[in-house]
């Protein structure tokens, strides 16, 4: 479950079905590595949104890794929102903690979630996931301007902060 799953969770409307999908390496890369591409502008800017936004482990190897990812759109989604397939070429991997090491969050125009999430196996970037909370298709795409990025670590630091801020008031 990636981080901030609980919270997600909650933002989830009273009725909405919810699909999880199970990813495996074999299912990624049925399609030929032919069909990988250069990232568009529009992912380019999304993936540094996420990587520069704060610190977390690894953000430096994946920020090298940026240099050279390739992308392709993962067909097998029947409701993608424009998720991609990453693939990097002679990678330093990067020592993060999680699969999922950092994700961002915005409002579509109806005000329902949208999630965007950078997944890295064995330290390399593999997936951009973007996914609307209903499942319903989007209604305005993202934008590396309305993305709330966030992490774990991240996450961390703020309760400690919000502790802290607790403890010199008390």
């Amino acid at each position: 479950m990636p981080p901030g799953a609980k919270v997600r969770l909650a933002q989830i409307p009273a009725g909405a079905r919810i699909c999880f999908r199970r990813k495996t390496r074999a299912h990624m890369n049925e399609e030929g590595a032919t069909s990988f591409r250069p990232l568009e502008d529009r992912e380019r800017r999304l993936l540094e949104r996420l990587i520069e936004h704060h610190w977390f482990d690894g953000r430096d190897e994946l920020r090298c890794q940026l240099e050279s990812a390739t992308a392709r759109l993962i067909a097998q989604y029947h409701d993608n929102y424009g998720s991609i397939e990453l693939r990097v070429e002679n990678a330093t991997p990067a020592s993060v903690r999680y699969r999922v090491p950092v994700e961002a969050e915005y409002l579509d125009e109806d005000g329902i979630p949208v999630w965007v999430l950078l997944h890295v196996r064995e330290g390399v970037m593999c997936e951009l996931e973007i996914c609307r909370a209903d499942g319903q298709p989007l209604i305005s795409p993202p934008v590396p301007e309305r993305l709330e990025p966030f992490s774990a670590d991240y996450g961390a630091l703020i309760e400690k902060t919000k502790a802290r801020k607790r403890g010199l008031s008390m």
